[in-house]
């Protein structure tokens, strides 16, 4: 009876829950506690399906691969998952301050993985129409922009 008074409590509330999630997330992955940090966003996921409010579920999804690279850069894999979760819920919210950090992100692992062709892409697609005065990460994305284009011009003298 209890834990069904927590989730109607949760289900009525107006304060976005798994934000405070991805916060306590943060603060664990900051204090060199991965584990725990993972658990948090893993456990705000399974609660945002369970009573089917997913506003966040994009920041968790891709704070989740950021720790992950952070801690294992071996990772990579799944935290490419992670970041392609985000950017399709960030699409399908039609929220494009989540999109853009998303492909922030999913760039960025492009990069260095040596895929800056999909970056420049992926960044391309997330800054069309945007404005820098719109979104604080407009800066960052159109640096990694330029950036992805130099390494994807360099790939392409190699070949030639």
């Amino acid at each position: 009876m209890m834990k069904r008074a927590a989730t109607a409590c949760l289900e009525q509330t107006l304060v976005p829950l798994p934000y405070f999630d991805s916060v306590l997330a943060q603060v664990e992955a900051d204090a060199d506690r991965p584990r725990e940090a993972l658990k948090i966003l893993d456990d705000a996921i399974s609660t945002s399906e369970r009573i089917h409010r997913h506003i966040h579920d994009s920041e968790l999804h891709r704070l989740r691969g950021e720790i992950l690279l952070q801690f294992d850069p071996l990772s990579a894999v799944e935290a490419e998952k992670a970041f392609t979760m985000a950017l399709a819920v960030a699409r399908a919210q039609h929220t494009r301050t989540f999109e853009l950090r998303a492909a922030l992100s999913l760039a960025r692992l492009h990069c260095q993985s040596g895929r800056a062709d999909q970056a420049c892409s992926l960044i391309s697609e997330a800054m069309d129409g945007l404005s820098d005065t719109e979104f604080p990460e407009y800066q960052a994305a159109k640096g990694l922009l330029v950036h992805s284009r130099s390494e994807a011009s360099k790939s392409e003298h190699l070949v030639d």
